[in-house]
């Protein structure tokens, strides 16, 4: 029996960051960068305006109160593309002769100021913007009745980025922050891992895929099968949990359990796969499908491993290709995916930060272990009152029920030298939901 950290460690091992490639930045949600990026430019790259308003000299508004308002020459308004016109109080505008002949606005001095759009680069001689409410939102005069200090309601240049500055590292996810500072800053393409092409194939004569199917040659009629039948779980479960690290997955269900079926499968797919993962038919040498299949394909190790409920799984390449096969059984199927699986995937897209967070929890209930297994026991992770971790267990451990997981947000680790838990002991847990850590 091999210990299930060894297990992990080559299922590592066959795994690598795949090649990286330029893409345009809306192409590279869900990647992982696969170097640092430097700012071309500064965010803002003038100082700008925070609000609409007026843009003047803090040092002229200082002594302004609604008694006795400061009165201000309107120069112009600035629209938030910097086009300057002509002063008019939001009538029809006619653009400034200045601008047109190349001549620079004039400066803001003590007695003047800018009608400003939010957004817009302030002009020379300007350290603040006055928001509308502070004044009666005159045209060409305009009167503040309330002072403001430099640096209000404006944003200096370079405030919120520097330019030729590290805004983001080499194995950061890409999804809508990092897409909003990245294209903030004026960057097109970037340098990413591409998403795992992944193909999934679930092994099985009982099963029914239940939401389409996708061998045409497997018609889900439970009477054409003796009346026996199991929906499809695990290519579904699957399909979603890589979905979620970003992977293009392509799923086959209800494969006949026979090694020819197997291998044709396999055969015809491997081109359009970076992973192949393979659920069910790992059984004993003599009456394992999958493990048939690849006896003469390959270099794929199966091996019994020390951990429940996982038991047994298989490793290797395929055409230089990795290969994952995983049990049949649902929650064993799921509970060893996110053990050797999820990492080995993370490493491939070039995330640094390959597991799960873990917490110590209290447990609820005490039950028998057997000794020499790890085991993976579904719980559900909460803090109490005092801030503690407690860990629920719902049901006896060994019972394995698909509804028991779907609820859990964890799974509490007990180790190969624990032979009896009791309520109270704390446990290491494993948390499904990261956000609940």
């Amino acid at each position: 029996m091999t210990l299930a950290a060894d297990v992990l460690g080559d299922c590592l091992e066959i795994a690598a960051p795949l090649e990286s490639l330029e893409v345009l930045l809306i192409e590279s949600v869900g990647c992982v960068l696969a170097n640092d990026v430097y700012a071309p430019n500064a965010r803002p790259m003038a100082d700008t305006a925070l609000c609409d308003g007026y843009a003047t000299s803090s040092r002229a508004t200082s002594k302004a109160t609604r008694v006795n308002p400061l009165e201000l020459r309107v120069l112009a308004d600035i629209s938030a593309d910097g086009t300057y016109y002509q002063p008019s109080g939001g009538t029809q505008k006619g653009r400034l002769k200045e601008l047109g002949d190349g001549v620079a606005p004039a400066s803001v001095d003590a007695l003047t100021a800018y009608r400003i759009a939010s957004g817009a680069a302030l002009p020379v001689g300007a350290d603040c913007v006055v928001p509308l409410e502070f004044s009666d939102e005159g045209a060409a005069l305009v009167r503040i009745h309330t002072p403001v200090l430099a640096g209000d309601n404006m944003l200096h240049a370079g405030a919120d980025v520097e330019k030729n500055s590290m805004i983001m590292r080499r194995g950061t996810r890409i999804d809508a922050r990092q897409v909003a500072l990245l294209a903030g800053v004026g960057i097109q393409r970037v340098r990413v891992h591409p998403r795992p092409r992944v193909v999934i194939i679930s092994v099985g004569d009982e099963l029914v895929d239940n939401i389409g199917q996708f061998s045409p040659s497997r018609v889900p009629d439970a009477q054409s099968r003796g009346g026996h039948h199991v929906f499809d779980t695990n290519s579904h479960a699957l399909s979603v949990a890589l979905s979620e690290l970003g992977a293009s997955v392509a799923r086959f269900s209800s494969v006949p359990d026979s090694p020819h079926a197997v291998q044709t499968m396999i055969e015809r797919h491997i081109a359009r796969a970076d992973v192949i993962i393979v659920t069910g038919g790992i059984g004993s040498q003599r009456s394992g499908a999958v493990m048939r299949a690849l006896e003469e394909k390959g270099t794929v190790d199966f091996e019994d491993i020390d951990m429940l409920p996982v038991q047994r799984i298989g490793y290797g390449t395929v055409d230089d290709v990795p290969i994952y096969c995983l049990p049949g059984q649902p929650s064993a199927a799921l509970i060893a995916y996110e053990i050797f699986v999820r990492p080995a995937l993370k490493l491939m897209t070039g995330t640094k930060k390959l597991f799960r967070s873990s917490v110590r929890a209290r447990i609820d209930r005490g039950w028998l272990s057997p000794l020499g297994y790890r085991q993976m026991v579904c719980a559900v992770v909460r803090r109490n009152k005092n801030g503690d971790y407690i860990a629920e267990i719902p049901v006896e451990p060994e019972q394995q029920l698909l509804s028991e997981l779907a609820s859990a947000n964890a799974l509490a680790v007990v180790t190969e030298d624990v032979q009896s838990v009791s309520a109270g002991d704390i446990l290491h847990c494993m948390m499904l939901d990261d956000d609940a850590a």
